[in-house]
């Protein structure tokens, strides 16, 4: 997916404006008012802003030594503020009730690290068996944790959950923020050229066609359990202290990555069967060799859906060549519908490129 030029224009001169708001000292103090009032305590000094990826955090020092921490999501890189909020704020409450103590409040005593998980991993005079068993140790335990629903859970009762919030992923996020797009759409740069708006309209339609013949979907899982699932949760968001212990962790050319990736992913392995999870090693096993795990891949990643259908789903359901460059024999497997509807998608299509316009869909 290319994102809409005109759409992150827009969403950098929201953070922009928001970022000169945020220095202003009438803000600073009462951003430093706010955590001394849940952190407790005399404070003595607050740092300047710090910028993640998604995220601005503010931290407060204390005459005892410690700090509490303001973390802000982005607004204009985030759409959904408040959404997003409240959910990772009731994921972190009900992980700390069911796996090891961790630190993940939104304003929270600040946390001392010495590296990284990632930084760890490349540390000399450390086995791979060792490095692979931190990783190991942190999905285990969030392995432990299902839901009979997909979503996000909600405490409605003390140490009562239920998910009774839909789910709100990074993808969703981008396709408001940098492609313009309501629910329902579509936006000016999804697309280079009249030939690749041809291969990508017949790739989602053909996608479409698999899904609704339940092709796409392994029955078993159909009602669950669902276990609790981050897009973010790589080893650079997970601290680490002087001795590697895990003190915390935060939520955030495919051919040669596939070579890289399967020998790691045969030592985890190794390290989950250590840690008595046969079943659960059986089952990520099976969605690699059977290619299911790019199927989850495409319907969650929309800007490298094309790759992942023409290099692998095409080739699996339809016998393709990994290249993409049959899209045109296809159109044969599609609708009359879809046929005929082709052209006129198309043409719409490359027209909205050359206009470049931010249409307002509320309108």
């Amino acid at each position: 997916m290319q994102f809409d030029d005109t759409a992150w224009e827009r969403s950098d001169a929201i953070f922009d404006a928001w970022k000169e708001k945020l220095f202003d000292e009438d803000t600073q103090r009462a951003i430093a008012n706010l955590i001394k009032q849940h952190r407790g305590g005399v404070a003595t000094e607050l740092c300047a802003p710090q910028r993640g990826s998604y995220n601005v955090t503010i931290r407060l020092l204390f005459r005892d030594g410690g700090s509490g921490m303001m973390r802000i999501p982005c607004p204009g890189i985030h759409i959904f503020l408040d959404e997003k909020v409240r959910n990772e704020v009731a994921v972190m409450k009900y992980i700390s009730k069911k796996t090891t103590p961790l630190e993940p409040f939104i304003i929270m005593e600040c946390v001392s690290n010495a590296r990284t998980l990632s930084e760890m991993l490349n540390l000399p005079g450390r086995s791979n068996k060792e490095r692979h068993t931190y990783i190991a140790d942190i999905l285990l335990q969030l392995s432990n944790i299902t839901f009979d629903k997909i979503g996000t859970p909600i405490e409605t009762a003390e140490d009562d959950w239920e998910v009774r919030q839909r789910p709100l992923t990074w993808d969703m996020n981008e396709l408001v923020q940098l492609a313009n797009c309501p629910s329902s759409a579509l936006h000016n740069d999804a697309i280079e050229s009249t030939e690749d708006c041809r291969r990508k309209y017949i790739a989602r339609q053909l996608f479409q066609g698999l899904a609704a013949e339940r092709k796409l979907h392994d029955p078993a899982l159909e009602h669950g359990p669902f276990r609790l699932w981050c897009e973010d949760l790589r080893p650079g968001n997970i601290l680490l202290d002087e001795d590697c212990h895990i003190l915390s962790w935060w939520f955030r050319g495919l051919d040669h990555w596939v070579s890289e990736y399967e020998p790691r992913m045969n030592m985890f392995l190794r390290s989950w069967r250590a840690g008595q999870r046969w079943q659960d090693c059986r089952k990520m096993r099976k969605s690699w060799v059977s290619g299911r795990l790019w199927i989850n891949y495409a319907c969650r990643r929309s800007w490298a859906f094309d790759s992942v259908f023409w290099m692998f789903l095409d080739r699996k359901c339809f016998g393709g060549n990994g290249r993409g460059d049959e899209y045109e024999a296809r159109l044969e497997l599609l609708g009359q519908k879809e046929r005929s509807g082709i052209d006129a998608f198309v043409a719409k299509k490359v027209e909205e490129s050359k206009v470049r316009t931010l249409r307002n869909w509320g309108q």
